[in-house]
């Protein structure tokens, strides 16, 4: 009797194990610190456990600490100012203060709008609280004069996270 010898095909090598793909797309949709850091943890973890190799190990680390560097200085985005009018923004979020005519933000009891500008503003509800010795105007308006003024002027006004 003659032994045959069957020649399988070898099989393809696979370039990554599932769990370094699994932590590639988890840092991809990462959104916060405490998140980033659990799984810079968990790849540390699957290291010591044999579940991905040493260099897939490094590849993450670099990933992860990319990701977190990103996250604690988020990308701040400047608004294009067009036209008159009021434009928002929130320096939480990442965004600048768009370059305007006028700083506005609202008085404590939001009756009236304080406004900071070097233009000089003349008219019912406006209220010149104090000039700087650099040329800025500092004013107290109604919330009537507040929405005449943003068909004239560009103003920025800065919308804090609560």
């Amino acid at each position: 009797m003659m032994a045959q010898i069957i020649q399988f095909p070898a099989r393809p090598a696979q370039e990554n194990t599932t769990a370094f793909l699994n932590m590639v797309e988890l840092f991809k949709v990462c959104e916060d610190l405490k998140s980033c850091n659990f799984y810079l943890e968990a790849v540390e973890k699957l290291h010591n456990d044999e579940k991905i190799t040493e260099k897939e190990m490094y590849t993450l680390r670099r990933i992860g600490r990319t990701k977190r560097i990103d996250l604690a200085h988020p990308k701040r985005t400047k608004q294009d100012v067009t036209g008159a009018g009021e434009y928002l923004y929130t320096p939480e979020m990442g965004q600048q203060k768009p370059d305007c005519q006028i700083e506005a933000s609202l008085s404590y009891y939001g009756s009236y709008y304080h406004l900071k500008t070097a233009l000089d503003l003349k008219g019912r509800g406006i209220t010149l609280n104090e000039v700087k010795p650099d040329g800025v105007k500092w004013y107290t308006v109604t919330k009537r004069a507040y929405e005449l003024l943003k068909n004239q002027y560009t103003i920025s006004y800065k919308s804090l996270l609560d």
